[in-house]
């Protein structure tokens, strides 16, 4: 396969998000992250969030001060499924970028923590509990709830996401119901439950409302008592 068109790349990266292969990825993913088109960038962030290889993971370190927020969006979201120390210590540069960009770097920073064990746990929770004392984006701020209650399990981090599933914007809400699925467990069900249905009696929005029956239905996919 010789120089590919924009829309040949865009075809190729559409297969790979149906069915990885990492020879291609190994192959055309370095030229694609330096691709000039900014849909290309973005796309080659998002598929490889579907890959376990730190080889290909670390093809996003550029993507993390990619111009376009959005690329940068993806790079960070993507790199949540790395296992890298390095990886880490990238995003941990990216807790000044914007709102959104922080968003998804505050839940990669303690998925790659939760994977790499108890010490970078421990060090990951303060570096977001110091975070969250300056963060001023509500977006943000319930992303570290969530984060602080997986590296942790502290109730009060749980209750501070539940009590902003009646936030006033409507996309903070949304982000609320997202993220419950993370934090679900054997001895919080019946809160999370409770919580959920006494907001889904009074939710006007039929964003949240969508959101709300997505995490329902994830819920009885799985085979779990919590409905």
């Amino acid at each position: 396969m010789g120089k590919l068109s924009f829309y040949q790349k865009l075809d190729l990266m559409d297969r790979w998000e149906e069915q990885p292969n990492l020879a291609q990825m190994k192959r055309y993913c370095p030229a694609f992250i330096r691709c000039k088109n900014g849909e290309v960038r973005l796309r080659t962030a998002q598929v490889l969030a579907n890959v376990e290889e730190e080889s290909l993971l670390q093809l996003l370190y550029p993507l993390v001060n990619d111009p376009e927020e959005l690329v940068r969006v993806n790079a960070c979201d993507s790199l949540g499924s790395s296992k890298s120390p390095a990886s880490y210590q990238m995003l941990t540069m990216k807790l000044q970028d914007t709102p959104l960009v922080r968003s998804y770097v505050v839940l990669s920073l303690a998925d790659i923590a939760l994977s790499l064990g108890e010490k970078l746990q421990e060090e990951c929770f303060h570096l977001l509990l110091e975070h969250l004392q300056t963060e001023e984006a509500p977006g943000v701020t319930i992303r570290c709830y969530r984060s602080l209650y997986l590296l942790k399990r502290e109730e009060r981090y749980l209750d501070l996401l539940l009590r902003n599933l009646r936030h006033p914007d409507y996309r903070v809400r949304c982000a609320g119901f997202h993220l419950l699925g993370d934090m679900v467990t054997p001895s919080n069900c019946r809160k999370i439950k409770q919580a959920v249905l006494e907001c889904s009696k009074q939710e006007e929005s039929v964003a949240v409302s969508s959101a709300i029956n997505n995490f329902k239905k994830e819920f009885v996919s799985k085979g779990e008592k919590i409905w």
